[in-house]
């Protein structure tokens, strides 16, 4: 009898202990992967700059096997910002899955990735879901630091209706003061008030820092004159093989 007693205690505790077990691990929270946004340490040592801390976007591409999942997003940055690393989350997660990040740095502004334009090495990420994946990219030159560069952009004037006559833009290398070419900006002569008008100037060395002078040709003599519409002289540094932008405002 004695020892049936101690069977069925024992049988007893065994039973109570796999109930126990089996409501730990019911218990137990379930991890499962989830989407994560992606931390990006952006860097940039090029030889670009922009004036005034001039901002662009620089657009990140998102490939994934063969296709595209999501939306590409953009940052505004300048060089100065990229010289020790800046820190950039994704606008959105991504899905666990194995991804690859690439880009273009749009420097001339016009939503799309020309040939010059600096860009985003490609980067694999490894999204496993279970942590936020920090990954370093790298903006890349596509020019020489001894390259060429140029300037284009916008010219607009809001005074009185004046006509239509030629614009001009002076070009002077600042130290010498020597004036290095005269543009005419328009083919044909142009009534500003009847919307802004583009430019776009000669290659440039960057070894040089130029100041720009825009007129309007009023008198239609070639040259600029007391009370002709002009701009502000701007001090211009060129960026080896990029445009400069620079947006020009007669007054």
């Amino acid at each position: 009898m004695k020892h049936i007693n101690t069977l069925i205690l024992t049988s007893t505790y065994i039973l109570l202990a796999l109930i126990s077990c089996n409501k730990d691990e019911s218990e137990k929270e379930v991890i499962t992967a989830t989407a994560q946004n992606i931390e990006f340490n952006i860097s940039y040592s090029g030889t670009a700059q922009t004036m005034w801390g001039t901002k662009h976007k620089l657009y990140f591409l998102v490939d994934y096997g063969s296709y595209t999942p999501y939306d590409n997003f953009s940052i505004d940055v300048n060089p100065a910002e990229l010289k020790d690393g800046k820190l950039f989350t994704s606008p959105y997660k991504f899905e666990p899955g194995f991804y690859e990040i690439s880009g273009f740095w749009d420097w001339n502004d016009s939503g799309s990735w020309d040939d010059y334009e600096p860009y985003i090495a490609p980067a694999n990420v490894d999204i496993t879901g279970f942590e936020q994946p920090k990954v370093n990219i790298s903006v890349v030159d596509k020019s020489q630091p001894n390259d060429d560069g140029w300037c284009q952009g916008s010219i607009s004037y809001s005074g009185a209706n004046l006509g239509s006559h030629h614009i001009y833009l002076d070009i002077s290398v600042i130290i010498t003061g020597h004036r290095i070419d005269t543009i005419q900006v328009t083919n044909n002569p142009y009534n500003l008030l009847n919307g802004d008008i583009g430019y776009l100037t000669c290659l440039l060395s960057p070894e040089n820092a130029y100041v720009f002078h825009f007129f309007w040709d009023i008198n239609d003599n070639g040259a600029h004159d007391d009370g002709e519409p002009r701009d502000i002289e701007t001090p211009i540094e060129i960026s080896p093989g990029l445009p400069t932008i620079v947006n020009a405002e007669l007054n």
